[in-house]
């Protein structure tokens, strides 16, 4: 497989960087050959250092799905790292109205080797709208003063543990379009754009980790 593959230990030694933390915006439709391809890229992300994977679906089909694709997972890395000293640990989380992760075979005791973060619509501005409501309502019943009423308190009230920003997103789409990503997570984030793609193929992958190591990222400098 490909963690023993001499082409893909050569196209990783050309890479100046790597993201910690890839996010995919989900490729055609929820089906087993595409739920496949997804624990294909996990594999893929884990042997080229990627710690994290965020998948995002505008539907709540994929976190439905999240128990067979951490089937798949399983059952791809007990294949793809058959000759590893050990098996990795990659762990399918859905976030869900209260922003904690659901841990899709319910180990959430530790922190596995690499998490995979199902995201959809609803974890985007609908939430924001949410807890800018509840912000609001706390001020008006004198649960914080309006003075802690800033940007702070609400990024607070937003983030999510154990989610960083990612460093790149992969976007399927005929135009650039995010279909509603939460926002606030890619403000800084490299966009690899595939037009009209309804697969998800290993080229891919690493034509876009290739554009992320040869960008330059001054952060306003």
């Amino acid at each position: 497989m490909f963690a023993h593959d001499i082409t893909f230990q050569q196209d990783l030694k050309i890479l100046d960087k790597i993201p910690k933390h890839l996010a995919v915006l989900f490729w055609g439709e929820i089906n087993e050959k595409r739920l496949k391809e997804a624990a294909q890229l996990c594999c893929w992300s884990w042997c080229s250092g990627i710690k994290m994977l965020s998948i995002y679906n505008v539907e709540d089909d994929l976190k439905n799905n999240a128990q067979l694709l951490q089937s798949y997972i399983d059952t791809f890395s007990r294949h793809f790292f058959i000759h590893e000293k050990f098996i990795p640990i990659i762990r399918v989380t859905a976030l869900c109205a209260s922003k904690k992760p659901i841990y899709s075979n319910n180990e959430d005791s530790n922190l596995p080797d690499m998490q995979v973060n199902l995201i959809s619509y609803a974890d985007g501005r609908p939430w924001i709208a949410e807890v800018t409501k509840n912000l609001a309502e706390d001020v008006i019943q004198g649960k914080i003063t309006s003075d802690e009423l800033n940007i702070e308190e609400l990024d607070r009230r937003i983030s999510v543990p154990h989610f960083s920003e990612p460093q790149l997103l992969i976007l399927f789409s005929p135009k650039i379009e995010l279909e509603g990503f939460p926002p606030w997570h890619i403000h800084l984030t490299e966009i690899f754009h595939v037009p009209g793609n309804s697969e998800f193929h290993y080229s891919i992958f690493v034509k876009a980790l290739r554009k992320y190591s040869k960008c330059d990222q001054r952060f306003g400098r």
